[in-house]
């Protein structure tokens, strides 16, 4: 206990924690605003740095094939742009969440068919081989749009990092008290020093190739902390890297 929370009478501790209580999860919310809003300005300036070079370089394309190719890149920034504002959008909504959408028993094996069906013409598009294997009728405790981002992100990144050819394994296990979900592939894998970090925001393991924006696995993160679940990364047995989300151990954090 604090020194000044000892020098108060016994009778009025119930009343300082809850008067203390929410003005703690106050200073939060503007901490994690804060720090929010520097991580958007410092990370948005460089697509949208890019993005103008882009289009003054399709202002003086001098061919019509020079042009093309412009145009091309400026499509490809403008995607990439895209999507870095709506991983910061939907870690804001995460950060925010606990009086938002409640939770409510899902199928989880459901959910995780519905995201692969976008998934599959990507992976055929790559010559990848998407393997699945999904009990039915596996439930969580848990919150529909956040566990879908979790899903979807995990698969973007098994598919990002997945050379031409290769493998990618999802499945859904029950569990005594609740469910295992397991996504794996054929990619580089990730070594050992660089696992706690792939989940802090922004980050990326040195030497990565490809394009990212270094949230996804942030947002993994943040949904499972919201549902209690633990979440591991392993070596997959297809040689790259396998993430594990294991749901039911606590679902303290679910709002109610």
């Amino acid at each position: 206990a604090r020194r000044w929370a000892r020098r108060l009478p016994r009778e009025l501790l119930p009343l300082v924690g809850a008067v203390n209580a929410p003005l703690e999860r106050l200073d939060q919310a503007f901490r994690l605003q804060r720090e929010f809003v520097a991580d958007a300005a410092h990370e948005l300036r460089t697509p949208l740095t890019a993005i103008t070079l882009q289009a003054q370089l399709l202002e003086r394309a001098a061919s019509p094939a020079e042009s093309a190719d412009a145009l091309v890149e400026l499509k490809r920034g403008i995607a990439r742009s895209t999507q870095l504002v709506e991983r910061l959008l939907t870690l804001a909504r995460l950060d925010a969440t606990n009086d938002g959408e409640p939770a409510h028993p899902l199928d989880l094996g459901a959910l995780v068919e519905d995201c692969l069906v976008s998934l599959r013409p990507r992976a055929r598009d790559r010559d990848i081989a998407l393997a699945s294997r999904i009990e039915p009728a596996v439930q969580v405790e848990g919150i529909d749009t956040a566990l879908r981002s979790l899903v979807d992100n995990l698969l973007d990144n098994a598919l990002r990092y997945t050379p031409r050819g290769g493998t990618i394994e999802v499945e859904v296990i029950p569990r005594r008290h609740g469910a295992l979900l397991r996504v794996c592939d054929s990619g580089p894998g990730i070594p050992d020093a660089d696992r706690a970090r792939v989940f802090d925001r922004f980050y990326r393991v040195p030497g990565t190739r490809g394009e990212g924006s270094g949230l996804g696995l942030a947002i993994v993160k943040r949904v499972a902390d919201l549902h209690g679940a633990t979440l591991e990364i392993t070596q997959s047995p297809l040689g790259g890297a396998c993430f594990e989300v294991e749901f039911g151990a606590s679902r303290t954090a679910l709002p109610p």
